[in-house]
């Protein structure tokens, strides 16, 4: 796998984490990707280089579902769908000496790198003549810190529950050439969840809704 390693891990390393230096040498190959301001001590210049690394292994199930019902020319049509994923592990091995880690079920610091063990979205469409209303309705489990997983402390590496989305959308065809479309975001106002240490604002923007519930109304015409 070819794959660039963590700022954290990088620096970390340099100073004997997973025993990758002992004598704590100026020169070791970790140590060498970055250095240190003469003013204040930070780190400068650090390279994220990538390279070859030892393995990553991905297995899990995606399941895809639909049924829908006739309910009456006077009434309707009534849709389920469902499109779920089961990850079962998630593996990755820094280097060929490193310990593989199993990183299925947790959310790490850095953007897109959470792996809920279950996701899903489903979908409840209502249709009626010109009249079509969905429900939807996303799934993302709860996750551990990916940071337990390497041997930090559950107590400064917080993880976070499950959580549900819900968005309804709403579509009239005025004409044949013309729609108004309708909808809320985020119906039940669900906030980011909270958890250290984080992304960005001590959340996942890249993963959770930031905004909040919000409104829209659109209109298509075709000529």
């Amino acid at each position: 796998m070819i794959a660039a390693v963590g700022a954290t891990t990088i620096v970390q390393r340099c100073y004997n984490r997973d025993g990758a230096n002992p004598t704590f040498d100026i020169n070791n190959s970790w140590c060498r990707l970055f250095t240190r301001s003469a003013t204040n001590g930070g780190v400068e210049g650090l390279l994220q280089l990538s390279r070859n690394q030892a393995a990553s292994t991905v297995s899990g199930v995606d399941l895809a579902a639909g049924v829908g019902f006739d309910l009456g020319e006077s009434i309707g049509t009534l849709d389920f769908n469902l499109g779920a994923t089961w990850t079962e592990k998630n593996e990755s091995q820094t280097t060929p000496v490193d310990p593989v880690f199993d990183f299925a079920g947790t959310i790490g610091s850095g953007t897109g790198s959470s792996v809920p063990e279950w996701k899903a979205n489903i979908d409840t469409i209502y249709s009626r003549g010109p009249l079509k209303l969905q429900l939807s309705a996303r799934y993302i489990d709860g996750m551990v810190n990916a940071a337990t997983v390497t041997g930090g402390s559950p107590i400064s590496n917080t993880g976070v529950p499950a959580t549900w989305y819900y968005d309804l959308i709403g579509r009239y065809e005025l004409t044949g050439s013309l729609t108004v479309r309708v909808g809320i975001n985020n119906l039940s106002d669900q906030a980011p969840r909270i958890y250290n240490p984080n992304v960005q604002a001590n959340t996942d923007p890249s993963l959770y809704d930031v905004l909040g519930r919000r409104y829209y109304v659109g209109i298509d015409y075709r000529l």
